[in-house]
């Protein structure tokens, strides 16, 4: 019995022991992918720009979407009316 008690403490000393070698490994790994991710993280923000920005230039690149874009910044044709909508749900008639 006492044979037995002494392995296993024994054993608990080697593991404690190997832990604590091991624990500089570890807070390297976990600082690894702590970074990994941030930088998974930001090349998938450069990958949605990009992505908006070829959209951007696929729409400047045709004449319906030059159109949208102007209007989206407020161009209105000679003698056009701007169209007036009502937010209150109630509707307004033109007579």
């Amino acid at each position: 019995m006492r044979k037995r008690v002494v392995i296993f403490v024994a054993f608990l000393a080697a593991a404690g022991f190997v832990a604590w070698l091991n624990q500089g490994l570890w807070a390297n790994y976990l600082d690894l992918r702590k970074s990994e991710r941030a930088e998974r993280q930001r090349l998938e923000a450069a990958e949605n720009e990009y992505v908006k920005a070829l959209e951007s230039s696929v729409k400047a690149g045709s004449a319906v979407g030059r159109e949208e874009i102007a209007r989206e910044r407020g161009y209105l044709r000679n003698g056009e009316v701007p169209l007036e909508v009502s937010l209150s749900g109630e509707r307004e008639s033109s007579r």
